[in-house]
C-alpha cells in the first residue's frame, strides 16, 4: 500500500471517529439529510455531502468545480463582499482579507512534479467533510482558537474561524488536512461531552446511556441515582438544585 493510501485511509478514520464523538457526546450534529449515507460514503473512500449547499467563510462553494477555480474564488471573495465580486484591496481599510502566502508562489516549474488531479479531488472532498464537521459543532461547545475565549472577551474567534475555513478548502496535501483537523479538535470543549459527564450524585462517569444532562450546563445525573428513580425520560424535566 502506498503512503498516499495510508494517509487517506487514516484521515478518513479520524473524520469518522471525530463525527461519532461529536454525535455521541451531544456536542452537535451534521447539518445533512442522512448521516448514515454520509458516513458510508467516507468509509468506502467516497464522498456524499448530503446537503444542498456548503458554505465557506460566508460564501457558497462548489465542490465539483476545478481546484484552481475553487482556490481563486476563496482568494478573491470575502463574506463582506457581494457574491461573485472580488474585494478591493485599496478601497476598504477596515476589512482584512486573509491570504495564504503558499498560494502565491506561482505555477510549478518545469522541474517540479505536477499534482495528481485524482488525489487533489479526493483532498478537496475530505476538506469539505472536515468543514461539515466544524459546522456540526454547536457554538457553545467551541473554544479558542476557533471559538470564543471565556477569559478574553475581545476574542470571538470569528476571524480565526474564517481564516481556518479558507485555508482548509485551499489545502493541497494530506498534511494540511491533518493540521486543520487537529486545530478543530483542539477547539472543541470535550470536557462538556456527554461521554465525559460525571453524575453529580454518585460522582461516576460510566453508563452514559442512562445519564440525564442539563441543556444549560451539561451536568449529569444517572436516572437511577435520582430520588425517586426515573424509568422514562420526559421532554421537559426540572431537576432540583
Amino acid at each position: 500500500m502506498s503512503i498516499n493510501d495510508v494517509m487517506e485511509l487514516t484521515l478518513r478514520d479520524h473524520i469518522l471517529d471525530f463525527e461519532d464523538k461529536i454525535n455521541a457526546g451531544c456536542l452537535g450534529c451534521l447539518k445533512i439529510i442522512d448521516r448514515t449515507v454520509w458516513r458510508n460514503a467516507i468509509n468506502q473512500r467516497g464522498y456524499d455531502k448530503q446537503c444542498d449547499k456548503l458554505m465557506c467563510a460566508g460564501s457558497e462553494i462548489d465542490i465539483d468545480a476545478p481546484s484552481n477555480a475553487l482556490i481563486d474564488k476563496i482568494k478573491n471573495e470575502f463574506k463582506h463582499s457581494r457574491p461573485g465580486t472580488p474585494d478591493s484591496e485599496v478601497g476598504s481599510i477596515s476589512i482584512k482579507t486573509y491570504k495564504d502566502p503558499g498560494m502565491y508562489l506561482g505555477l510549478p516549474g518545469d522541474d517540479e512534479m505536477m499534482p495528481d488531479q485524482r488525489q487533489q479531488a479526493t483532498i478537496k472532498q475530505l476538506a469539505c467533510s472536515i468543514l461539515q464537521l466544524s459546522h456540526a459543532i454547536e457554538q457553545r461547545y467551541l473554544q479558542r482558537p476557533l471559538g470564543p475565549d471565556q477569559k478574553d472577551k475581545k476574542w470571538s474567534g470569528e476571524e480565526a474561524r474564517e481564516r481556518w475555513e479558507q485555508s482548509l478548502i485551499a489545502s493541497t496535501n494530506w498534511s494540511q488536512l491533518f493540521v486543520h483537523l487537529s486545530t478543530l479538535h483542539n477547539s472543541v470543549a470535550w470536557d462538556r461531552s456527554a461521554l465525559n459527564a460525571q453524575c453529580r450524585i454518585c460522582r461516576r462517569r460510566r453508563d452514559a446511556e442512562n445519564m440525564l444532562l442539563c441543556d444549560g450546563c451539561n451536568r449529569g445525573h444517572h436516572l437511577y441515582c435520582l430520588k425517586p428513580k426515573l424509568t422514562v425520560i420526559n421532554k421537559f424535566i426540572i431537576l432540583p438544585q
